[in-house]
């Protein structure tokens, strides 16, 4: 859908860019303004949407698509559950369901120096945080 023909804020060219339409899926180059596509087609067909403040990429041929990516990553996670006794709440636990997790992991550990709890729902404690008068 072409939103208005003016330059683009950002413009895709020189790969195979998935549309997501079905009559036509790929596409050499698409056209950005203010987050919406204003044309899909060729390299030279876009070409006429490069203004002064356009940022042109160009994909070398390779792949792209629209959506959306995250990043964020806790690459720490896997050792603290597995290896350092982390507790990984369900957001949908209530207080008394992370009370009783905590318990029940004091039983098994009753050595333990401290306990690492995280992933419940953040309205649950005031500021998102358990604080340990809650907790005791």
């Amino acid at each position: 859908m072409l939103v208005q023909k003016s330059a683009a804020d950002i413009i895709f060219t020189n790969g195979k860019i998935y549309t997501v339409d079905d009559k036509n899926p790929f596409a050499e180059a698409v056209a950005v303004k203010d987050g919406k596509f204003i044309e899909v087609g060729s390299a030279k067909e876009i070409e006429k949407f490069v203004g002064q403040h356009t940022r042109v990429v160009d994909l070398g041929e390779g792949f792209a698509m629209p959506g959306f990516i995250d990043a964020h990553i806790h690459p720490a996670q896997p050792y603290l559950q597995e290896e350092g006794g982390a507790l990984l709440f369900p957001e949908s636990f209530n207080k008394e369901q992370i009370a009783e997790a905590v318990a029940a992991y004091l039983k098994k550990n009753p050595t333990a120096p401290y306990i690492i709890g995280e992933g419940w729902a953040m309205n649950l404690f005031p500021n998102g945080r358990a604080h340990k008068e809650w907790l005791d």
